[in-house]
Formats: C-alpha cells, structure tokens, sequence
C-alpha cells in the first residue's frame, strides 16, 4: 500500500502540466453586447499585459494620443474599439488562436515599432 502511494506521489510529480492559452474564441466569448464597458476594461488590462511582456517591441503605442494627454489616462476608446472589431473579425478563420497573438497583430498593423 505505501509503494502505491509513493509510486503515485512520483509519477504526479513527473507529468508535465500544459498550461492553457485563451483563445480569442473564449476571450470574445466574455463580451456580451450590451457589456462594453467590461470588455474595454479586459482588453486594455489586456493590452498592458502584452505591452509589458514583450518589453515594449511588441507594438509600439504612442506615449500621449492627444495634446495634453497624460500617460498613465489609459489606452483610448478608439483603439480599444479597433481592438475589438478586429478580435471580432478573428473569430472567423483565427478562432482557436491565441488571442495575445492576435491582439497583438491587430495593433501592430496600427502601431508597428520601427
């Protein structure tokens, strides 16, 4: 009985654990059509996340969208809004995607580093 358990105990230890990369499928799926406000609220925490984890050569957002525009406002309406007809787009022919790739390639196409 405890050979079992210790044989169990190591073989859970040596499985690897995939970790799952949302979709943009199940990202959009969280968007209801009268939820704007949270969907905006996800796809900028979003946005941030990949401007973070690629060390800011993912896409390079301008630092200020409008004179007097202070950095740390948020990413404005609009490219939210460009973000989310383009993830609604993806959801033909990119749906099992990742959808960190795919916003990523809907905003670079807007704002690529140069």
């Amino acid at each position: 009985m405890m050979l079992k358990v210790i044989l169990s105990a190591a073989l859970m230890h040596s499985i690897p654990v995939t970790v799952h990369t949302e979709t943009v499928y199940e990202f959009v799926a969280h968007c209801g059509p009268d939820e704007l406000s949270p969907c905006f609220n996800r796809f900028e925490e979003r946005l941030i996340e990949l401007m973070q984890k690629e060390g800011g050569r993912a896409f390079c957002l301008p630092g200020g969208f409008a004179a007097g525009m202070l950095k740390d406002e948020g990413v404005p309406v609009s490219i939210l809004e460009y973000i989310r007809v383009g993830l609604s787009a993806a959801r033909f022919g990119r749906a099992e995607r990742p959808v960190d790739e795919v916003i990523t390639d809907i905003v670079s196409t807007v704002y690529p580093c140069q």
